[in-house]
């Protein structure tokens, strides 16, 4: 995962590009293509930027209490990366490590001293390159699959992430599908075994694969009696977009009608930009294929406890502090009655300013460009900064006509960061901090609760059975409730790449532990629908003290277990499905039956107004 974050900063997307048909279908085209599709595209989309969900713990960690000021010196070595998070604590870093937002990159051997001061507050330092002196933390798995009785016999569960270890003794000979979405490499069961008897075993870029494979369908995972497909989602340059899961999962679509088998599709995936309504491009795909025996189940993202998200209610002129890291692009989403003037501002003054229908300014020369249009699905308008600033800037709204909106900035990944209009969940956390693709209407989004602790004064041992402090909270930008459900993912016991086992921990491990209930679920009826499904689920789920009451933006409708599924078809709808989740009670999303009628009128009425603006 190391090597991702490293080459995250020198990334600039291209050679791709994300479109809508004007039959409402989306899809992925080279650039080069779409020249000579232009006939035929009404909306284009360059693509975003995913992000793996377990950077929390991903290898060895440190939960450290702070009370008062206090001194620590950790021994690092050159090429170390380090990510750090603050719970109520001011920290700060000296010695051969230079700092990126939250991540410290090691250039030389030496030690690492660290400043801490707070009356009782957090400090958790995770490595992934090299090991930290203390004992890190983990989670445990309570699920209570193993009491079902089933498997997930006859059931394909798909990991769509960064490959797998095809030797690893947790998969045996149930890897029955590798499809690489990148160079369209595709291997059936009988090359599979080839390359493992030949020793040609390493298929996973960074090993999250592997260990999320392991959670969700290894020997002792969730369900291990699935067949498993892997689709690799990750480039040569340790990149993954929405284009390439877009991809996937319409390969995935079609093999699940050659196969002739029920499925599930695990997303251990996201990024926190727009709309974050259900109406991305992605989230789209996945309402359009999801149905009867295709579930899709994503993680909900491990930012709740960052100021990653703000929302500006109906302001006419606001200036916001923010802080930036290079290369990671930050969105501004408003309404579409509205027209705003933005501005990226240094301390000097210097400033990149932008408005619907202008060419930009950018006398900020750390800002590489500006996209400022309407977006066709939900009526708004999105304005993204793609910069190479460091540091700290102000970010300037003025309304220029119509009346004021709702204003929603998003921060994209960890490293960007706004400094008000941040909603505080009243729990040290923050709100809004949903991961797309989690914001689909038909996903079942997946928060991750401590279920695991390795040693006593660690953050898992203090908040075991409670929320991990890294899940991110809901609601989405359109008011639905996320995440759905809750599943253990702060300290999970999984495969690691090469043969090996670890602790894992993030959403990226409680989301494959609910898909592997959803192949339980199945294995008994192939053809329940994702409502059904989440209905099952939210039936079923374990509440206590620590849930509160449900439904909520925390635990969703409660803690995943086993369900007990009727092999008989269910009726077209559960009665809970497509509630109000503004209220009390019920455990919806709502449907989305009614989006492609949408899409086909939506069209109609803006394809010319979009033609002007795409091809101009």
């Amino acid at each position: 995962m190391w090597l991702l974050i490293l080459l995250f900063f020198a990334f600039a997307l291209g050679g791709e590009v994300k479109v809508l048909y004007q039959d409402g279908r989306v899809g992925v085209v080279s650039e080069q293509a779409l020249k000579t599709l232009k006939s035929q595209v009404l909306y284009t989309e360059k693509p975003k930027r995913l992000w793996l969900k377990d950077e929390v713990l991903r290898s060895s960690s440190i939960g450290v209490w702070i009370s008062g000021q206090s001194s620590y010196s950790l021994p690092v070595k050159a090429g170390q990366t380090i990510g750090f998070s603050s719970i109520n604590t001011q920290v700060s870093f000296s010695g051969p490590c230079t700092q990126a937002g939250n991540l410290l990159s090691c250039i030389s051997d030496g030690t690492l001293s660290i400043s801490a001061n707070s009356p009782d507050g957090r400090l958790i330092l995770w490595s992934e390159t090299h090991p930290l002196s203390l004992l890190p933390n983990s989670y445990w798995l309570g699920t209570s699959a193993r009491l079902s009785g089933r498997t997930g016999s006859g059931v394909l569960v798909a990991v769509v992430d960064t490959g797998i270890d095809l030797c690893h003794p947790e998969f045996e000979d149930r890897i029955v599908l590798f499809y690489d979405a990148i160079t369209g490499l595709e291997l059936d069961r009988n090359a599979i075994r080839q390359r493992r008897q030949a020793g040609d075993c390493d298929y996973d870029f960074g090993g999250h694969g592997t260990a999320v494979a392991g959670v969700l369908a290894g020997k002792s995972g969730i369900a291990p009696g699935a067949e498993i497909v892997v689709i690799n989602v990750v480039d040569s340059r340790g990149i993954i977009t929405d284009a390439y899961v877009i991809r996937a999962i319409q390969y995935l679509k079609n093999k699940k009608q050659t196969l002739g088998k029920p499925m599930v599709v695990n997303l251990s995936l996201g990024n926190t930009y727009g709309p974050a309504d259900g109406t991305g491009l992605l989230d789209l795909v996945i309402d359009q294929y999801s149905g009867p025996g295709l579930i899709v189940v994503s993680a909900n993202g491990n930012e709740g406890h960052l100021p990653i998200r703000a929302v500006v209610e109906n302001a006419s002129s606001v200036s916001i502090p923010v802080s930036l890291t290079s290369g990671i692009p930050f969105e501004v989403w408003y309404g579409g009655n509205s027209s705003y003037r933005v501005e990226l501002c240094d301390s000097s003054g210097r400033c990149a300013v932008s408005q619907r229908g202008q060419t930009p300014t950018l006398n900020l020369t750390c800002v590489n460009s500006i996209t400022h249009q309407s977006y066709p699905f939900n009526g708004k308008v999105f304005v993204d900064f793609d910069h190479s600033c460091s540091g700290s800037y102000t970010l300037r709204l003025s309304l220029i006509s119509g009346p004021p909106s709702r204003v929603d900035l998003f921060g994209g990944f960890e490293g960007n960061s706004f400094g008000a209009y941040t909603v505080s969940d009243g729990r040290g956390g923050y709100l809004y901090t949903v991961s797309q693709p989690a914001t689909a209407k038909k996903t079942i989004s997946v928060g991750a609760f401590t279920s695991k602790a390795l040693s006593t004064g660690s953050m898992a041992f203090n908040s075991l059975g409670m929320l991990a402090y890294f899940s991110s909270r809901g609601p989405t930008v359109d008011g639905r409730i996320k995440p759905d459900i809750t599943a253990g993912g702060h300290v999970v016991y999984t495969a690691w790449e090469g043969g090996s086992y670890g602790h894992e921990s993030g959403t990226s491990f409680s989301a494959p532990a609910t898909a592997g209930l959803v192949a339980l679920m199945l294995e008994v009826n192939q053809n329940l629908t994702p409502e059904q499904v989440k209905d099952l689920l939210c039936q079923n789920a374990l509440r206590d003290s620590a849930v509160g009451s449900t439904p909520n933006n925390f635990f969703g409708c409660g803690k995943a277990q086993t369900v007990s599924v009727a092999s008989q078809p269910f009726g077209d709808q559960p009665s809970s499905w497509g509630q109000s989740t503004s209220g009390g009670g019920g455990c919806s999303t709502g449907g989305s039956g009614y989006i492609w009628p949408l899409l086909l009128i939506v069209t109609l009425l803006l394809m010319r107004r979009l033609k002007g603006m795409l091809y101009p």
